[in-house]
């Protein structure tokens, strides 16, 4: 079966087109279930990647995308996923520059503002989901919540955007160790597991924001953590209507349009290539 393998701003992703694979697209949920024994995320072991998008045909849109964490755990939503998603569909299915793709958190609206030889340069709408916090999250009346981590109290801005976050703002964000941080957050709060952590640091003249995303680890940028981001920005008054973040993998502008929240950066296809899946 043959796979195509995408990356925006170092975040990766091995997509699997059903639209033309049809015999697959009639056991889309056994294939769905093989998907998310998470084997063909796994690095060194496999293709490797931070999650997994199957295409398919969906209900309000000729495309519907479903994504998988590397763990093989369904995400709502995933902004750098979407422009992935999106650069495929340029180039091997539909080359309009304008496409509308269905995801479980709702319809996002794509377009290429620019191509240069393979890499575009595309921003997608941000579907338009319920803020209210999920029950499992704490004091979500609170703005920020206050928590206790080893000795310390921290602030966390916990927001939703079509997927749960915490937001925490720190000094030095390149020396945070953020994996043990995240780590002993989950053991000592049950809910941290649930949620993507994003580490931020307000500078003269750029936001530098890191991104430890569940079911997968650190990644180099995360799209719906970039929301979440420019949400608890602007709740704080400390952000207009487009602001730049600088990840690891590069940088990402979000930028928001009356009612309608728009990430606008790079995709491109790595390479393609075919592996063997059971026969369902």
């Amino acid at each position: 079966m043959k796979f195509y393998k995408y990356q925006a701003l170092g975040n990766d992703y091995i997509i699997f087109d059903l639209i033309t694979n049809k015999v697959v697209y009639q056991k889309f949920d056994l294939f769905l279930s093989y998907l998310s024994q998470g084997s063909l995320a796994q690095r060194k072991k496999s293709i490797g990647a931070d999650g997994i998008i199957t295409l398919t045909s969906g209900n309000k849109s000729p495309y519907r995308m479903v994504v998988l964490n590397q763990d093989g755990s369904r995400a709502e939503i995933c902004g750098n996923g979407l422009r992935c998603l999106s650069m495929y569909i340029y180039k091997y299915l539909n080359p309009s520059h304008s496409i509308i793709i269905e995801t479980d958190a709702g319809l996002s609206y794509s377009n290429l503002i620019s191509l240069n030889r393979q890499t575009g340069i595309i921003e997608n709408s941000f579907p338009r989901t319920s803020s209210e916090l999920p029950s499992y999250l704490p004091e979500a009346e609170s703005f920020p919540a206050n928590l206790v981590i080893g000795e310390h109290l921290y602030d966390f801005y916990l927001v939703s955007v079509g997927n749960p976050h915490a937001v925490l703002f720190v000094e030095k964000p390149n020396e945070f160790d953020l994996s043990g941080f995240y780590f002993k957050a989950c053991r000592e709060h049950e809910f941290f597991s649930k949620v993507n952590l994003s580490i931020v640091e307000i500078q003269k003249n750029q936001i530098v924001h890191r991104i430890y995303e569940r079911g997968v680890g650190e990644t180099l940028s995360c799209g719906s953590a970039s929301v979440a981001v420019f949400v608890v920005l602007n709740k704080l008054n400390k952000a207009g209507n487009i602001i730049t973040l600088k990840h690891r993998g590069g940088q990402l502008q979000v930028e928001q349009r009356n009612d309608n929240i728009y990430l606008i950066g790079e995709a491109y296809e790595v390479f393609t290539g075919e592996i063997s899946v059971p026969k369902f």
